[in-house]
Order: C-alpha cells, then sequence, then structure tokens
C-alpha cells in the first residue's frame, strides 16, 4: 500500500471523526449562550440602624434690654427687669428644651433673683435661639456687680455649658419714704400761754426705697385761721421724752431733725424700718379762740 495514502487514510479518519464531534460540541455551547443557565438570582432584607453622639447646648451671650434700672419704690413692690440670652445646640435649635431655660442674678448682700421658664423669641439660625427672661427685681434692691447665671438643657437632659458671668447693673438710687400714719397732724383744745402741749400722735415714717436714709427734714407753713400762728411755735424731734426741746421749725424752710435716720429694710423678710417724729407747741401764743389749718402742706423729705 502506497504511504502516502495510508497517512492520508488515517488523516481521513481524524478529519471525519472531528467533524462528526465538533458540531456536537458547539451545539452546547451555542446552548449556553442561548440561556443554558436557568438559575434565578436570590434577593433578601435587612435592617440599618445607626447612633450618633449627642452633644449639650452653649450659651453663648447675655444681655439686658436696659442699661439702667429703675425700681418702682413700696414696702411689696417688684420691677420686672427684661434679660436675653441665645443658647446654640450643634444638633439643631429643635434639640433645645425651653421648659428647662432659667436665669438667675445674685448679690450676696441682696439674694437671689430667677425667673423660669424663660421664652423662646427666636430662631436666629439652624442650631442657635433667642430667649427672653422677665425678672422680678424687689424695691430694695441696689447697684452692684451682680452674677448673672444662666442655664438649658437639650431634650436628652445634657444641660448647657454654663454662662456664669458677672455684670454691673445701674439700679437708680431710690431714696423713698412713705408716711404711714397718721395723715393728720392734730392738737386737742389748746390754751394760750399753755407750755410744752405736744401733738396728738407723731408721724410715722416709713423706708420704702432702696437707700439708708440718713436724714429726715421738715418743711413746715404757718397755719391761719381765727388767727395766724408762725411755724416757728412748733418743733419737731426723733425722741418721744423732751420733744419740746426738739428743732424749732421755720415757715417754707427744710429743717434737719436731729438723729432722724431710716435704715434700708429688706421686707418681707424683716420688718419695715420706722422713724416717729415728734411734735410739740412748747409755749402757745395769744390766739384768738377757733380753727388753724396750715397755708400748705407740711412736708417730710428724705436725706440719704
Amino acid at each position: 500500500m502506497n504511504k502516502n495514502l495510508k497517512f492520508n487514510s488515517k488523516t481521513f479518519v481524524f478529519l471525519a471523526l472531528l467533524t462528526m464531534i465538533m458540531p456536537v460540541a458547539f451545539a452546547g455551547w451555542f446552548d449556553f449562550l442561548d440561556g443554558g443557565i436557568t438559575g434565578k438570582v436570590a434577593t433578601g432584607t435587612h435592617n440599618v440602624t445607626l447612633t450618633t453622639g449627642n452633644s449639650g447646648p452653649t450659651v453663648t451671650a447675655v444681655y439686658s434690654a436696659q442699661s439702667t434700672w429703675d425700681l418702682t419704690p413700696g414696702p411689696t413692690a417688684t420691677t420686672p427687669v427684661t434679660i436675653y440670652f441665645e443658647a446654640d445646640d450643634p444638633n439643631g435649635n429643635f434639640d433645645l428644651n425651653d421648659t428647662t431655660s432659667e436665669i438667675s442674678l445674685n448679690l450676696s448682700t441682696e439674694g437671689v433673683r430667677t425667673a423660669s421658664p424663660c421664652t423662646r423669641v427666636a430662631n436666629l439660625s439652624a442650631t442657635k435661639s433667642n430667649y427672653t427672661c422677665v425678672v422680678n427685681m424687689k424695691y430694695y434692691d441696689v447697684t452692684g456687680n451682680w452674677q448673672i447665671n444662666v442655664s438649658i438643657s437639650d431634650k436628652y437632659s445634657v444641660p448647657a455649658t454654663g454662662y456664669n458671668t458677672t455684670a454691673h447693673a445701674y439700679i437708680n438710687s431710690n431714696l423713698n419714704i412713705q408716711i404711714v400714719q397718721p395723715a393728720t397732724l392734730s392738737w386737742t383744745s389748746v390754751t394760750s400761754g399753755n407750755r410744752n402741749v405736744t401733738a396728738q400722735a407723731p408721724i410715722n415714717i416709713s423706708n420704702v426705697g432702696n437707700q439708708n436714709v440718713a436724714n429726715l427734714s421738715v418743711t413746715a407753713y404757718d397755719l391761719s385761721g381765727a388767727g395766724y400762728i408762725n411755724a416757728a411755735n412748733f418743733t419737731a424731734s426723733n425722741q418721744s421724752l423732751n420733744v419740746c426741746a426738739g428743732n424749732v421749725l421755720a415757715n417754707n424752710s427744710a429743717v434737719n431733725i436731729t438723729g432722724a435716720n431710716i435704715p434700708r429694710t429688706t421686707y418681707p423678710s424683716e420688718p419695715l424700718n420706722n422713724q416717729s417724729i415728734y411734735y410739740c407747741i412748747p409755749t402757745v401764743p395769744n390766739l384768738a379762740a377757733g380753727s388753724y389749718t396750715q397755708i400748705q402742706s407740711w412736708v417730710t423729705t428724705a436725706i440719704g
């Protein structure tokens, strides 16, 4: 047999086999490309949680609406003073708990004045809000370096970084007195020539201001009626004993009453301080019978 023919015969057989196998193999490959993989993708759900840290608020500013405070005098009087503060919460101003807002003023000689809760006036930014507080000051409070403390918490009860500062509160001096009783200074029937005739009752005076009353003065006026009585016929004293040896009064002139003073008082925590002024006619002048009344109301004045 021809070797070349034999070789070719083998080759023919191999090629024939290869020709028979390839269609089968490629048929499977095309089946794969044509969706031979038929499994579906599996799906599922899961929860996601994230916890963020909480930052407490900070008080950034405190200021008063009034540069000077005028206090209302009176044994039970209070004067509303408006103070503002600003609070900042990095979590947002919605996190500020308004019900916890409080401001206090403290002066060692006066005690503590507080206001709570304060009122949110406006949101200044996404994190900052402005508050107004109305503090009732006592009638006897004085000018001084008042300690101002502001507090507020967030809704997680985390308190603000405290704002604690000393501010000089300018409170006007209020030298004020009040005639307690009686409203009228009077004498019973007097007779010309009588000596050391005292009034039926002294005039009682209370200190209802925020300053010590260092002295009292009396401005008297002549009396007229059935006749005429000069104011110089009267004396005034802060003592019930030897009242008729007191200071001689003068018409339409302020006369200081020796020793008459009234310290400041912190009513109602302590009784009001009072001073009584006693009046006398050392010698009753010659008078026509009848009634006599002052030409003008007598005036008692406090001196600081």
